[in-house]
Protein backbone atom coordinates (compact mmCIF):
# COMPACT_ATOMS: atom_id res chain seq x y z
CA UNK A 1 0.00 0.00 0.00
CA UNK A 2 1.41 3.09 -1.14
CA UNK A 3 1.96 5.19 2.37
CA UNK A 4 1.41 8.61 0.44
CA UNK A 5 -1.61 7.92 -1.08
CA UNK A 6 -3.63 10.44 0.54
CA UNK A 7 -1.20 13.44 -0.86
CA UNK A 8 -2.61 13.11 -4.28
CA UNK A 9 -4.72 16.29 -5.16
CA UNK A 10 -8.33 14.81 -6.01
CA UNK A 11 -10.18 17.92 -5.05
CA UNK A 12 -8.95 19.86 -7.56
CA UNK A 13 -8.02 22.44 -5.49
CA UNK A 14 -5.07 25.06 -6.76
CA UNK A 15 -2.19 24.29 -5.05
CA UNK A 16 0.71 26.05 -5.37
CA UNK A 17 4.64 23.68 -6.06
CA UNK A 18 7.70 24.09 -6.57
CA UNK A 19 9.10 26.90 -8.88
CA UNK A 20 12.44 27.53 -10.52
CA UNK A 21 14.30 30.26 -8.57
CA UNK A 22 17.87 30.85 -7.49
CA UNK A 23 16.92 31.74 -3.92
CA UNK A 24 18.56 34.25 -2.03
CA UNK A 25 21.12 32.38 -0.63
CA UNK A 26 25.00 32.23 -2.16
CA UNK A 27 26.50 28.59 -1.98
CA UNK A 28 30.21 26.98 -1.64
CA UNK A 29 31.43 23.60 -2.58
CA UNK A 30 28.35 22.67 -4.34
CA UNK A 31 27.82 21.25 -7.68
CA UNK A 32 25.05 18.92 -9.54
CA UNK A 33 25.86 15.24 -8.80
CA UNK A 34 24.66 12.12 -11.16
CA UNK A 35 23.68 9.55 -8.53
CA UNK A 36 21.60 6.29 -8.42
CA UNK A 37 19.19 5.63 -6.04
CA UNK A 38 20.13 2.49 -4.02
CA UNK A 39 17.43 2.57 -1.56
CA UNK A 40 14.24 4.74 -1.53
CA UNK A 41 11.68 3.93 1.68
CA UNK A 42 8.90 6.32 4.03
CA UNK A 43 9.15 6.76 7.48
CA UNK A 44 7.26 8.52 10.01
CA UNK A 45 7.84 10.91 13.13
CA UNK A 46 6.89 10.67 16.83
CA UNK A 47 4.41 13.25 15.60
CA UNK A 48 3.34 11.71 12.79
CA UNK A 49 4.65 13.38 9.91
CA UNK A 50 5.81 11.65 6.85
CA UNK A 51 8.90 11.21 4.97
CA UNK A 52 11.15 9.47 2.44
CA UNK A 53 14.68 8.98 2.70
CA UNK A 54 16.62 8.23 -0.16
CA UNK A 55 19.69 6.55 -0.32
CA UNK A 56 22.08 7.06 -3.21
CA UNK A 57 25.42 6.44 -5.25
CA UNK A 58 26.91 9.07 -6.52
CA UNK A 59 28.40 8.86 -10.05
CA UNK A 60 32.44 8.91 -9.55
CA UNK A 61 32.44 6.94 -5.89
CA UNK A 62 30.96 8.18 -2.82
CA UNK A 63 27.81 7.53 -1.30
CA UNK A 64 25.30 10.35 0.21
CA UNK A 65 21.73 9.72 1.80
CA UNK A 66 18.71 12.30 3.10
CA UNK A 67 15.55 13.13 4.36
CA UNK A 68 12.58 14.77 2.66
CA UNK A 69 9.76 15.61 5.32
CA UNK A 70 6.49 15.01 2.66
CA UNK A 71 3.72 15.80 5.13
CA UNK A 72 3.12 18.07 8.21
CA UNK A 73 2.80 16.17 11.82
CA UNK A 74 -0.78 14.71 12.85
CA UNK A 75 -1.39 17.95 15.02
CA UNK A 76 -1.54 19.42 11.47
CA UNK A 77 -3.50 16.79 9.58
CA UNK A 78 -0.82 15.02 8.18
CA UNK A 79 -0.61 17.22 5.16
CA UNK A 80 1.90 17.95 2.18
CA UNK A 81 1.22 21.54 1.78
CA UNK A 82 0.61 24.18 4.17
CA UNK A 83 -1.42 27.11 4.33
CA UNK A 84 -0.41 30.83 4.12
CA UNK A 85 -2.68 33.99 3.90
CA UNK A 86 -5.58 31.59 1.80
CA UNK A 87 -2.84 30.09 -0.32
CA UNK A 88 -1.88 26.47 -0.11
CA UNK A 89 2.04 25.96 -1.29
CA UNK A 90 3.37 22.45 -0.87
CA UNK A 91 6.02 21.85 1.61
CA UNK A 92 9.55 21.72 -0.40
CA UNK A 93 10.08 17.99 0.79
CA UNK A 94 6.61 16.50 -0.89
CA UNK A 95 7.78 18.73 -3.84
CA UNK A 96 11.57 17.41 -4.07
CA UNK A 97 10.23 13.96 -3.31
CA UNK A 98 7.24 14.28 -5.72
CA UNK A 99 9.58 15.52 -8.72
CA UNK A 100 12.32 12.28 -7.68
CA UNK A 101 9.15 10.07 -8.43
CA UNK A 102 8.03 11.43 -11.68
CA UNK A 103 11.33 11.88 -12.90
CA UNK A 104 12.56 7.82 -12.16
CA UNK A 105 9.20 6.15 -12.26
CA UNK A 106 6.58 8.11 -14.49
CA UNK A 107 4.23 8.74 -11.47
CA UNK A 108 3.25 10.70 -8.58
CA UNK A 109 4.94 10.03 -4.89
CA UNK A 110 1.47 8.90 -4.08
CA UNK A 111 0.75 6.86 -7.04
CA UNK A 112 4.23 5.00 -7.32
CA UNK A 113 5.04 0.94 -6.00
CA UNK A 114 5.55 0.74 -2.68
CA UNK A 115 6.49 -2.56 -1.24
CA UNK A 116 7.36 -3.53 2.35
CA UNK A 117 10.83 -5.05 2.72
CA UNK A 118 13.52 -5.27 5.78
CA UNK A 119 15.70 -3.02 6.15
CA UNK A 120 18.71 -2.12 8.47
CA UNK A 121 17.49 1.09 10.53
CA UNK A 122 18.88 3.23 13.54
CA UNK A 123 17.05 1.85 16.72
CA UNK A 124 17.10 4.02 19.37
CA UNK A 125 16.76 1.80 21.97
CA UNK A 126 19.62 -0.91 20.91
CA UNK A 127 21.80 2.00 19.38
CA UNK A 128 22.36 -0.25 16.47
CA UNK A 129 21.29 -1.04 12.99
CA UNK A 130 18.58 -3.35 13.21
CA UNK A 131 16.40 -4.86 10.27
CA UNK A 132 12.77 -3.52 9.91
CA UNK A 133 9.82 -4.09 7.90
CA UNK A 134 9.94 -1.05 5.82
CA UNK A 135 7.33 0.68 2.82
CA UNK A 136 9.95 1.04 -0.50
CA UNK A 137 9.55 2.55 -2.99
CA UNK A 138 10.66 -0.44 -5.44
CA UNK A 139 10.50 1.23 -8.82
CA UNK A 140 12.42 3.70 -8.16
CA UNK A 141 15.96 1.54 -6.78
CA UNK A 142 18.28 1.55 -9.66
CA UNK A 143 17.57 4.66 -11.62
CA UNK A 144 19.65 7.78 -12.12
CA UNK A 145 18.74 11.47 -10.92
CA UNK A 146 20.69 14.76 -11.36
CA UNK A 147 21.20 16.22 -7.16
CA UNK A 148 21.94 19.99 -6.60
CA UNK A 149 23.54 19.67 -3.50
CA UNK A 150 24.89 22.36 -1.59
CA UNK A 151 27.10 22.95 1.38
CA UNK A 152 26.24 24.31 4.66
CA UNK A 153 27.78 26.37 7.18
CA UNK A 154 25.89 26.33 10.42
CA UNK A 155 25.98 26.01 14.19
CA UNK A 156 27.05 22.53 15.64
CA UNK A 157 24.49 21.57 18.99
CA UNK A 158 25.58 20.45 22.19
CA UNK A 159 23.08 18.95 24.90
CA UNK A 160 22.46 21.40 27.02
CA UNK A 161 22.15 18.96 30.18
CA UNK A 162 18.65 19.81 30.57
CA UNK A 163 15.39 17.03 29.61
CA UNK A 164 12.14 17.68 27.86
CA UNK A 165 8.78 16.57 28.87
CA UNK A 166 9.67 13.30 27.22
CA UNK A 167 12.40 12.65 28.83
CA UNK A 168 15.01 13.23 26.17
CA UNK A 169 18.09 15.30 26.36
CA UNK A 170 17.61 19.02 24.75
CA UNK A 171 20.54 20.26 22.92
CA UNK A 172 21.34 24.25 22.01
CA UNK A 173 23.40 25.95 19.30
CA UNK A 174 27.23 26.25 19.93
CA UNK A 175 29.62 29.19 18.52
CA UNK A 176 31.40 25.76 16.61
CA UNK A 177 30.86 25.08 12.92
CA UNK A 178 29.51 22.03 12.14
CA UNK A 179 29.38 21.84 7.93
CA UNK A 180 26.45 19.43 6.17
CA UNK A 181 24.85 18.96 2.83
CA UNK A 182 21.37 19.49 1.73
CA UNK A 183 19.53 18.69 -1.46
CA UNK A 184 18.64 22.06 -2.90
CA UNK A 185 17.30 21.07 -6.54
CA UNK A 186 16.77 17.86 -8.49
CA UNK A 187 17.06 17.35 -12.01
CA UNK A 188 15.90 14.85 -14.69
CA UNK A 189 18.89 12.80 -15.11
CA UNK A 190 18.76 12.02 -19.51
CA UNK A 191 17.08 15.60 -20.19
CA UNK A 192 18.63 17.36 -17.27
CA UNK A 193 15.23 19.54 -17.00
CA UNK A 194 13.49 20.59 -13.56
CA UNK A 195 10.21 19.25 -13.18
CA UNK A 196 8.65 22.68 -13.97
CA UNK A 197 10.55 23.29 -17.01
CA UNK A 198 9.28 19.34 -18.09
CA UNK A 199 5.63 20.37 -17.08
CA UNK A 200 5.98 22.91 -19.29
CA UNK A 201 7.76 21.17 -22.24
CA UNK A 202 10.83 23.27 -22.47
CA UNK A 203 12.58 21.15 -24.82
CA UNK A 204 16.13 22.19 -23.59
CA UNK A 205 17.07 22.44 -20.03
CA UNK A 206 17.91 25.71 -18.33
CA UNK A 207 17.46 26.61 -15.16
CA UNK A 208 20.40 24.16 -13.87
CA UNK A 209 23.00 26.08 -16.25
CA UNK A 210 21.61 29.03 -14.04
CA UNK A 211 21.66 26.84 -10.55
CA UNK A 212 24.94 26.00 -11.32
CA UNK A 213 26.30 29.52 -12.47
CA UNK A 214 24.75 31.28 -9.16
CA UNK A 215 25.91 28.29 -7.15
CA UNK A 216 29.49 26.38 -7.88
CA UNK A 217 31.57 26.74 -5.49
CA UNK A 218 29.74 28.64 -2.57
CA UNK A 219 28.90 27.99 0.84
CA UNK A 220 25.65 28.68 1.89
CA UNK A 221 26.27 30.38 5.66
CA UNK A 222 23.30 29.54 7.92
CA UNK A 223 25.83 30.45 10.90
CA UNK A 224 24.82 32.42 14.10
CA UNK A 225 27.03 34.14 16.72
CA UNK A 226 25.86 33.20 20.34
CA UNK A 227 25.71 35.52 22.58
CA UNK A 228 27.88 34.69 25.72
CA UNK A 229 29.90 31.63 24.38
CA UNK A 230 33.14 31.79 22.81
CA UNK A 231 33.26 31.75 19.06
CA UNK A 232 35.12 29.17 17.46
CA UNK A 233 35.45 28.59 13.79
CA UNK A 234 33.12 30.95 12.53
CA UNK A 235 33.06 31.41 8.32
CA UNK A 236 33.79 33.81 6.53
CA UNK A 237 30.67 35.70 4.36
CA UNK A 238 28.76 33.50 2.23
CA UNK A 239 29.33 34.93 -0.59
CA UNK A 240 33.37 34.63 -1.16
CA UNK A 241 34.20 32.15 0.92
CA UNK A 242 1.05 10.88 -12.36
CA UNK A 243 0.55 12.00 -15.84
CA UNK A 244 -0.72 9.81 -18.65
CA UNK A 245 3.17 10.13 -19.57
CA UNK A 246 6.83 10.82 -18.78
CA UNK A 247 6.77 14.11 -18.16
CA UNK A 248 10.39 13.02 -19.00
CA UNK A 249 10.49 11.06 -22.35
Amino acid sequence: MNPFANTQNTSGDKIGGEQDRLGGFQVHNTDVYPATIKLAYAGVSAGGANSMTFEVELEGGGKYSWTEWVTSGTAKGCLPYFEKDGEKQYLPGFNRANAISLMTTGTELGATNFEEKMVKLYNSNTKTEVPTPTKVAVDMIGKKILLGIIKIATNKQAATGALDANGKKVYADTNEVRELNEVDKVFHYETRRTLQEAMAKVETAVFIDQWLEANKGKIRDKFKKVEGAAVAGVPAGGSDAKPSESLFS
